[in-house]
């Protein structure tokens, strides 16, 4: 009787319970996982599976992929950003800012993406999966900081400090389109390999200012080599690419977070319309997606001898100049290059040129700098008899000398210039420093005395050896402006930065223009080049290329060149350098360094291998 009972109340119960069933809960729809969105409604308008960031997340880059370039259709996806969280597994990426709330986070013990592919739970999640499924949060990592947009009438306030880093990336953006490529966010340290010689010990000082490098003496392992010769070995570890850039016909548009009128005034004031403004600047499409912690750079280029080498630089001026209906004497002095000594057919051009009275330098037609090997004279049994010394691969350059030189104080002088190429993929850019200097002699000129080399050449080298060298000039140097006052002071009508300047200004832009097809006719990826440029002016104020140098001296001789060196040399980092190893937003040093930086750029862009003009 009792298991009847008991029997018939369990009945009663469950009939019970499925009367309530039926008549008190709402018909509930299956839904999809409130953990996570099925990939298939993410983005199908894109086959992410079939490209080759495999295997990821819209919202979740697992690892930076181990090659170097990012096929291009993938920034329509991306708006990249160069502050990134990483999110309790090291490894794992993402971009924060505006996707950050959309990032989805596996829980530990959650499977692949590809083994959730159709997970779904069905159902209203109860109070207890919300505890459990709380919202994730950031482990073992600085929280980012969110910043809470208030509605208001009144625009923002801006301080100096959050101006300067709006205006440090948008360089970095300008430089980044005018080459074709974006970077992949990063957190890397990057390492730079400096050589000896030539005030390396300044170049070191330079890059140890920015937090986010650090010196090795391993230069296998750095991502930067700085050497005084080109070494071949990083050369070879830097890939070629010869695909080409293409022109992107839309308007440049750069980060405004700014008002425009503050923008443009600190465009203005940094100096980055120099490059903006000019008819060589290109909004090129970014087909390159670069992974920095891959990037491997070196400061020199691959054939710089196609310029820097005196009898390279005669032969291919003279192409170029002939090709453009110029003469290329009226840019460079009266020259014969002699390849077989007296027997030379050019020698016997230079015979028939030679006049009883004429001054002609003779130079090796080989690489040499600081006025080695570098002779005056007058007589032509002299020249002959300095031919004739045959050296393994020496050939010589006879030039004329300039007898009308522009004396300062009856002395002679030349003028230093310094240009910045830079090569990237199948683009060539070059850029002039504004500020240079001007190297004068101890003694004064006298055209007869071609024995003295302290009167004819101006090179520090040369000049430093003599008793009175700094005695007229601190380090026998004076800035442009200086040289302006001198013109003031003789009653001379010439304005240097209107009649003169100009004139070196198109010499540099030719010179690189003849390089275009041979100084990175490999095709390397990235490499650059710092070149010293030597200039002289006769009494009718026309200026005159003497010769290019590479590997210039950045010896600090004097209180201007304390300034002007160390400027340009950081100036030429941030083009060169900064744009492709870019600092992390993210880290604790980056806004004191931004705050303390010199952003002012000095280099006018003057060419482009993709520019017609």
């Amino acid at each position: 009787m009792e298991s009847f009972t008991r029997s018939a109340s369990v009945k009663k119960n469950k009939d019970k319970s499925q009367t309530l069933n039926h008549t008190h809960l709402p018909n509930v729809k299956k839904k999809e996982t409130f953990l996570r969105l099925k990939l298939s409604s993410i983005h199908t308008s894109h086959n992410w599976r079939n490209s080759s960031l495999t295997g990821i997340d819209l919202t979740l880059i697992r690892e930076p992929p181990s090659s170097l370039i990012i096929p291009p259709h993938l920034f329509d996806e991306y708006e990249m950003n160069s502050s990134y969280v990483i999110i309790s597994d090291s490894k794992n990426k993402t971009i924060s800012k505006k996707n950050r709330k959309s990032v989805q986070l596996n829980t530990k013990r959650e499977n692949s993406p590809d083994q959730l592919k159709d997970f779904a739970i069905e159902g209203i999640p109860s109070q207890t999966h919300k505890k459990v499924f709380k919202r994730p949060e950031f482990i073992n990592t600085v929280k980012p900081r969110i910043s809470i947009v208030k509605k208001t009438n009144k625009p923002e306030p801006h301080n100096e400090s959050s101006v300067k880093e709006i205006i440090f990336w948008n360089w970095l953006g300008m430089i980044k389109t005018s080459n074709g490529f974006e970077i992949y966010p990063h957190r890397s340290q990057f390492k730079y390999y400096v050589g000896k010689g030539n005030n390396g010990s300044l170049v070191n000082h330079i890059l140890k200012s920015r937090f986010w490098w650090t010196r090795t003496d391993c230069i296998e392992e750095a991502n930067f080599v700085w050497t005084q010769l080109k070494n071949k070995t990083i050369l070879d570890l830097i890939p070629s690419y010869k695909n080409c850039l293409e022109k992107d016909l839309n308007p440049l548009t750069l980060d405004s977070k700014i008002p425009k009128t503050l923008l443009n005034e600190n465009q203005e004031t940094f100096g980055f319309k120099l490059i903006l403004e000019s008819n060589s600047f290109l909004n090129l499409n970014k087909n390159y997606f670069l992974v920095a912690d891959s990037i491997k750079t070196h400061n020199r280029l691959p054939n710089n001898n196609c310029i820097c080498n005196k009898k390279e630089m005669f032969k291919n001026l003279k192409i170029y100049y002939d090709k453009v209906g110029i003469d290329i004497f009226d840019k460079v002095p009266l020259t014969f290059h002699i390849e077989t000594g007296i027997s030379d057919r050019n020698f016997q051009v230079f015979i028939d040129s030679f006049t009883e009275g004429s001054t002609w330098i003779i130079k090796p037609g080989e690489a040499t700098n600081r006025g080695k090997g570098i002779k005056v004279s007058s007589s032509l049994n002299q020249i002959k008899e300095l031919i004739s010394r045959r050296h393994e691969n020496r050939t010589y350059i006879i030039q004329k000398y300039i007898q009308n030189p522009f004396l300062i104080n009856k002395r002679k002088f030349d003028i230093r210039c310094y240009a910045l190429i830079t090569s990237f993929a199948n683009q060539l850019q070059g850029y002039f420093f504004k500020d240079g200097y001007l190297r004068t002699s101890c003694k004064e000129f006298n055209i007869k005395n071609t024995q003295d080399k302290f009167v004819h050449l101006t090179n520090d080298a040369v000049q430093k050896n003599h008793e009175d060298y700094g005695k007229y000039e601190s380090g026998n140097k004076l800035s442009y402006y200086d040289f302006q006052k001198f013109l003031n002071s003789i009653g001379s009508n010439v304005d240097f930065f209107n009649d003169i300047f100009p004139q070196i200004v198109d010499i540099v832009k030719e010179s690189i223009a003849c390089a275009k097809n041979l100084i990175n006719e490999e095709g390397k990826m990235n490499s650059f080049e710092i070149l010293g440029y030597d200039f002289m002016i006769d009494t009718n104020f026309k200026v005159w290329l003497i010769e290019i140098n590479t590997n210039p001296c950045l010896e600090l001789g004097c209180s201007y060149l304390s300034k002007v060196i160390p400027d340009m040399l950081d100036n030429s980092f941030r083009i060169a350098l900064d744009p492709m190893f870019p600092p992390p937003e993210s880290h604790k040093r980056f806004k004191p360094w931004v705050k303390s930086c010199n952003l002012t750029n000095k280099y006018i862009l003057v060419y482009s291998s993709l520019s017609s003009n």
